[in-house]
Order: structure tokens, then C-alpha cells, then sequence
């Protein structure tokens, strides 16, 4: 581990030590360290459309807008190979909270999302994207074999 050290004004320290308390660190360098590593998995995602990607969608759409829970359906199953898991949480008799797990190139996803927020009666989306490596490798003790499958493991650890 190599040890970097930050100058900072008070107010800043102060808020950085607001922050590490709320969150239950143990220290100000593990609060910087996922802060950092956060910052740094956006940045990486950013940085061009190729690679892959986990990621979460979340948006409030209004149920009460013509056609779109079919609209919402379609969207989903013409993107099978994407979407993993959705999730939807009613809010008010008309709008719900829905969140989609998604995985795959992150050029894909970005214009799943991108269409998804273009659709009348959707707001307030979010992709959240973590840039990540597609390969077998294992973290642990004993061999086992899997077919067809790979592993995702984040860029920025």
C-alpha cells in the first residue's frame, strides 16, 4: 500500500470527517479510498463506450401516461441480454420508483438508458455504472470448473 498525503482547508477536513463519521468508517483514509474509488469507476466508465459494464437504472415512471406499462414491457424484454433483474416500487397511485440491473457493453447500456429517458412519462433517471473486466479468474482456495459463464470484476478495486 503506498501512503499519499492530501493538504486540505478545515472546512473541507471537516466535512470529510462529517461524511466518514455518518458513513461509519473506521478512519479519513477509508472514506478517501472508496470516495476515490467511486470517482475513479465513473471516470473509467466514461472514458469511452467499449468495455463492460454492471450497472443500475433508476427512474420514476408515470403509469397513468398512454401505453407506457407495455411501452416499459417491450423496452425490457427487446433488451433481454441487458436487463437482469427490474424492480418497481409503487409511490403515489400513478407513479412508481423502478431500478433495472443491467449488465453487458456499456455503449448498449448507455443507449438502453439513454431511449428509456427519452420515453414520455419517465423522470428523474440515473444510470449508475461500474466498469468491470469479463474473465474466469478466482479469488480463492480449490478449483471448480463453470461453463459458460464469466466473472465480472470491477476496473477500479
Amino acid at each position: 500500500m503506498q501512503r499519499v498525503t492530501v493538504s486540505m482547508d478545515e472546512s473541507l477536513a471537516g466535512h470529510l470527517d462529517e461524511y466518514a463519521a455518518e458513513k461509519g468508517y473506521s478512519s479519513r483514509s477509508e472514506a478517501v479510498r472508496d470516495l476515490l474509488r467511486g470517482t475513479l469507476s465513473d471516470w473509467a466508465g466514461n472514458q469511452s463506450g467499449s468495455g463492460y459494464c454492471t450497472a443500475v437504472l433508476s427512474f420514476v415512471c408515470d403509469r397513468s401516461v398512454r401505453g407506457m406499462p407495455m411501452r416499459l414491457a417491450d423496452l425490457q424484454h427487446e433488451n433481454h441480454d441487458l436487463v437482469v433483474s427490474t424492480q418497481s416500487v409503487p409511490l403515489t397511485h400513478h407513479r412508481s420508483l423502478e431500478t433495472m440491473i443491467l449488465k453487458g457493453p456499456i455503449s448498449n447500456v448507455r443507449t438502453l438508458a439513454a431511449s428509456l429517458s427519452a420515453e414520455r412519462g419517465i423522470s428523474f433517471d440515473a444510470l449508475n455504472l461500474i466498469s468491470v473486466e469479463r474473465n474466469d479468474e478466482h479469488g480463492h482456495e480449490g478449483a471448480h470448473s463453470h461453463t459458460g459463464h464469466l466473472h465480472l470484476n470491477p476496473i477500479i478495486q
